[in-house]
């Protein structure tokens, strides 16, 4: 199997918001040429001793060029 990828964009950006003190909202992008594309967002909430708690939806679609090929 032959993985090739020729002049394909990338693009990747993050960002997280500290709303109250002990929460946050972030949410994301990741984009690769016409074949890729994928976001997320979601909360976090501090739970002190605890740790943290977080929740978040993604969402991702992706174009596939199958193909078969065979040699002696």
């Amino acid at each position: 199997m032959s993985h090739q990828t020729e002049n394909e964009t990338f693009f990747s950006n993050d960002v997280s918001w500290g709303m109250l003190s002990n929460t946050s909202l972030y949410g994301g992008l990741l984009l690769s040429g016409d074949d890729y594309h994928s976001a997320a967002m979601g909360i976090g909430q501090n739970m002190l001793w605890l740790g943290a708690l977080s929740f978040d939806v993604t969402w991702a679609s992706s174009h596939l060029i199958l193909s078969r090929t065979s040699g002696a």
